[in-house]
């Protein structure tokens, strides 16, 4: 599907700047309205936090806490505590008879042998964990989400003496959650037992979590790591699985490959895989949708596809008979007093739906369909003031070419293999042309191209990916764009396809 447009024509150093603030995850990334969790920042240049600003309404927080590792000088303090502490502990074990000159035997108390526990943990984590810069620092958030809170990505930012940080993502859910206990930089490393494995070897060795459907569940990936998640599932139930990793946080700047890649399966009662997926369509973020065939009890295992992880590996799967928008069409409208669009996908009410949009103004809006109180994921589509029009087949040849009166708005598809739409228009000799295909930014999966040719068939334009500068984190442009001055009066074509037939 595609909506097809026509128109005629020195460093903070060096500065003496403190460092400025980033964040680079939050866990869990989301919460249920009406609860109140607890959420952990890691990032870098967090000290004197004050506060965090959550963009839209239903939102509160309050900062609660703020850890980091030891420098190398707390590191030897530490070691030289412990060391006192041991002398302390071995003097408690002499007698009188040892020495009359000695002093009063120390007393070792319940307090001793738990700082020098704590001492020694302290100092093995720091041995035994490399610590990423860019994440060693926590800031720990209390977050109330209102009962009415808008369901739907937020942003979130922490203010401290250096100003605001970066934004980074943050859900507001309707499903009941189910989350991991966070691990960050300070944090004892994650024992392997419940839910936590390394490697595909091991992984019926340990039980997963018990959760209870519809649910939204959160967790971190840690090297080698692949949690899994138990539920009852009824016979004729359609399950949608649907995580969220790239959509949390789109890029990791010092990991290779830069992003977390997620990969999804399901296993039976039985431990035979039964689905799986790694990205859905273009979005690299995993989703499925599988007809439960018995009753019984299923599995989901959610890891990254090389066993890479570390504290910002972060992710949320939405488990349930959940509604699911998998097309809608078409992908705009103008600005009549209702838009109507066809919708497809999984657990929906219905197939067809409509809206004011005399309230609105241009641009992109994102849409929902609710099925027994829960939102389905959210969809793009476009408001435009230029007159529009839909494609008509057959329109596949130059004898067959739909014409248009310019600038216009073209709402078609590409609705079977190898399919062609072509366009005819009368150009002026000297005007400017312009075609510009929204699609894939409109979350259709077309790779489209877009051919410009004269009425003898001879091609004037060819263009297969256009970059749009301002879609920074898309990895692959497919959307298509023209701009050619005519030659010459007279009739001109306009070819649209799908790169791939």
């Amino acid at each position: 599907m595609a909506a097809l447009a026509f128109t005629p024509s020195a460093t903070a150093q060096a500065t003496g700047q403190r460092a400025t603030s980033r964040i680079g995850y939050a866990y869990p990334a989301g919460g249920q309205q009406g609860t109140t969790t607890t959420v952990a920042l890691g990032g870098q240049n967090l000290n004197g936090a004050t506060a965090a600003y959550f963009s839209g309404t239903g939102v509160q927080a309050k900062v609660i806490g703020y850890d980091r590792p030891l420098t190398q000088k707390e590191l030897n303090d530490a070691r030289e505590k412990i060391q006192q502490l041991q002398d302390k502990r071995a003097a408690t074990r002499h007698t009188a008879s040892d020495s009359a000159a000695m002093p009063a035997k120390p007393v070792w108390t319940a307090d001793d042998e738990k700082t020098l526990a704590d001492l020694r943990l302290m100092i093995a984590m720091r041995q035994n964990r490399q610590i990423n810069p860019a994440l060693a620092e926590t800031v720990t958030l209390e977050v109330t989400l209102a009962p009415d809170a808008t369901p739907g990505e937020r942003e979130v930012r922490l203010k401290t003496p250096a100003g605001l940080s970066n934004p980074l993502v943050y859900c507001v859910g309707q499903l009941p959650e189910f989350s991991e206990p966070a691990v960050s930089a300070t944090s004892q490393p994650a024992p392997a037992g419940p839910n936590r494995y390394s490697g595909p070897s091991t992984r019926r060795s340990r039980p997963p979590m018990a959760i209870t459907l519809p649910a939204t569940v959160n967790g971190q990936v840690l090297p080698g790591e692949t949690d899994r998640f138990q539920f009852s599932a009824r016979q004729g139930q359609r399950l949608t699985v649907s995580a969220s990793a790239r959509a949390l946080i789109p890029y990791l700047a010092d990991a290779v490959p830069g992003w977390f890649q997620a990969t999804l399966a399901l296993y039976d009662g039985k431990g035979r895989e039964v689905a799986y997926d790694d990205d859905f369509r273009f979005n690299p973020d995993p989703v499925l949708s599988y007809a439960i065939p018995a009753d019984g009890d299923y599995t989901i295992e959610i890891k990254d596809s090389i066993y890479r992880g570390r504290e910002d590996f972060v992710y949320r799967i939405a488990i349930g008979e959940l509604p699911f928008v998998t097309s809608v069409f078409p992908l705009g409208s103008g600005f009549q007093d209702r838009a109507s669009f066809e919708i497809a996908g999984w657990n929906l009410p219905l197939d067809q739906l409509s809206m004011e949009t005399k309230n609105k103004s241009p641009g992109t809006f994102l849409l929902s369909v609710r099925n027994q109180g829960v939102l389905s994921n959210p969809v793009r589509f476009a408001l435009d003031t230029q007159p529009d029009c839909r494609e008509a087949e057959p329109n596949e040849t130059s004898d067959t070419a739909q014409p248009l009166e310019l600038p216009m708005i073209v709402n078609g598809r590409i609705d079977r293999a190898g399919d062609e739409d072509v366009f005819r228009f009368a150009g002026k000799a000297g005007s400017e042309f312009i075609a510009e295909i929204f699609a894939r930014r409109l979350s259709s999966p077309l790779d489209s191209v877009l051919k410009l040719t004269d009425a003898s068939g001879r091609q004037l334009a060819f263009n297969d990916d256009y970059e749009d500068k301002g879609a920074g984190l898309t990895t692959h442009h497919a959307d298509s764009r023209l701009s050619v001055t005519l030659p010459a009066d007279g009739a001109y074509y306009v070819r649209v396809a799908d790169a791939q037939h």
